[in-house]
């Protein structure tokens, strides 16, 4: 069994039958941006701690009866124990993993089907997302930096310069990236910033955690511009980057009680930008001043 300690919480992999984690290179996967080594640990029976099985063993995919969602981009299905989610399912009905989750979210099997990579990094990352939502985490899709003894999340749909930006600010100032794509944020009194396993295509996370400064949305423009926005405004963007599985009701509204206790506690911006000095300057001094 390998064990990890992840934003506070334990993390328990059992490797297929029969191999190592030595042959599966410690369950780390540099081709796809997941560095569960820098998390390795023995776990303290005290924390809470998620279960998760790996055959890969490849075998036929049966559709389960009872569908809760059968879309191209999200399928869901359950029986009286168990939620399904086949992973990748593609127009061909081709499914390469298949994660099977107990009801109560404190483990999950996944088996491969028709996946040739055998190391199973994003279903990985959705299991202990979804289990780490019990515990006020969060996984935002941002990129995290360290500035002035706190983090700064910067976040936006793909493509709107987030690593530009925060490229800059390691030219300029030498910040650490605490996570390059997918940080956690653990709520409560305050919210943290933890570095997670899964970075993307970053290749950059550390295992630590600091306080949560602020959130920046970036969004690109003609002019160099910072806004606070309201709490609603800032909800709503925290929404459609947040790791929130809309399927189940529960775990759903425990990722909005997590949003909103970053809101309560967190100044959150809206950077309109060019990728240029000027819109480092501009966030910096706007931090500077709170």
């Amino acid at each position: 069994m390998g064990t990890y300690q992840i934003a506070g919480v334990g993390f328990r992999i059992i490797p297929p039958a029969g191999r190592s984690f030595s042959l599966q290179t410690d369950f780390d996967d540099d081709s796809e941006g997941c560095f569960l080594h820098k998390f390795k640990a023995e776990l303290n029976p005290a924390i809470p701690s998620f279960l998760c099985e790996y055959d890969d063993e490849a075998s036929v995919y049966i559709p389960p009866p009872t569908f809760l969602i059968r879309e191209r981009a999200l399928t869901v299905a359950e029986d009286e124990d168990y939620y399904y989610l086949p992973d990748d399912l593609n127009e061909e009905g081709i499914v390469n993993y298949n994660i099977r989750y107990r009801k109560d979210f404190h483990h999950a099997l996944i088996t491969r089907h028709c996946a040739r990579n055998l190391f199973p990094s994003l279903a990985l990352r959705t299991v202990f997302r979804n289990f780490a939502l019990a515990h006020q985490i969060v996984e935002i899709h941002a990129a995290a930096i360290e500035y002035d003894g706190g983090a700064i999340l910067f976040s936006g749909f793909s493509g709107v310069g987030k690593s530009t930006h925060v490229n800059l600010w390691q030219e300029k100032y030498h910040v650490p990236v605490l996570n390059g794509d997918s940080p956690l944020v653990r709520t409560g009194k305050a919210p943290m910033v933890c570095g997670s396993p899964w970075c993307g295509t970053s290749r950059q996370t550390l295992n630590h955690e600091l306080p949560l400064r602020a959130v920046v949305f970036i969004e690109q423009a003609a002019v160099n511009e910072i806004s606070r926005l309201s709490g609603s405004e800032a909800f709503m963007r925290l929404v459609s980057v947040a790791g929130i599985p809309r399927w189940n009701t529960e775990r759903m509204n425990l990722g909005l009680d997590c949003l909103t206790q970053m809101i309560e506690s967190t100044p959150v911006y809206l950077l309109r930008c060019r990728p240029d000095w000027q819109a480092v300057e501009i966030v910096k001094k706007e931090l500077d001043d709170q």
